[in-house]
């Protein structure tokens, strides 16, 4: 239920998933990544804080480290999307004959990029049990939330991946009207999670420019 509301990098994995061919097991194995990268570096943020100060962590200083850490991640998605659409736009240039994989290679390591923001929810389930003396629970419902997320993470790329192959299921005997569309559509995919990471980074970016 906490993965079903908004952000958890549904959108991020939709958008990958909607403009690249990739294997079934994909959409998956990036849900469960994303969700297990997104809740564990909340664990470690938490235990850094936490030994750091030689006390209980508060919230105030997970805050700081949050801002820190999504501005930057937020930066560092939309430098990817600026490379990955002028790939896009040089494939498309260079016509079927031109295409390769090398856009797929770059699918996992945006993917752990794209979630190395802490998950606020897993920060405070774990702020809550090393208050109560229970750290190794928290852990567990860390764990148990990051399972949660990871169904609802995959489900969003598999519905990506359907949609596709149903949309260019019917364009297979027009090679260049696919490869085209197929660019086309993971231009515009990439300028979606552009714009987003440039409206998500603005607060960041403005309180180190003032």
């Amino acid at each position: 239920f906490h993965a079903a509301g908004p952000g958890h990098r549904k959108t991020i994995i939709f958008s990958l998933f909607l403009s690249r061919k990739s294997g079934w097991y994909e959409p998956g194995l990036a849900g469960f990544l994303s969700a297990g990268i997104h809740a564990g570096v909340s664990i470690i943020v938490i235990f850094v804080l936490y030994f750091m100060q030689k006390s209980v962590v508060t919230l105030s200083a997970t805050d700081n480290v949050y801002a820190v850490m999504e501005g930057g991640t937020f930066i560092f998605m939309a430098l990817f999307s600026l490379v990955f659409i002028a790939a896009a736009i040089r494939r498309m240039a260079g016509g079927p004959a031109a295409e390769g994989t090398s856009g797929e290679r770059s699918l996992y390591p945006l993917i752990i990029i794209t979630s190395l923001v802490p998950c606020p929810g897993a920060a405070m389930l774990m702020v809550l049990s090393i208050y109560a003396g229970i750290p190794g629970i928290g852990v567990a419902g860390v764990a148990a939330m990051s399972a949660g997320m990871g169904i609802i993470i995959s489900l969003a790329g598999y519905m990506a991946f359907t949609g596709r192959a149903g949309l260019f299921l019917r364009l297979k005997r027009k090679e260049r009207t696919m490869f085209f569309a197929s660019s086309l559509l993971e231009v515009i995919s990439f300028m979606v999670i552009l714009l987003f990471s440039l409206f998500m980074a603005w607060p960041f970016i403005r309180s180190v420019i003032y």
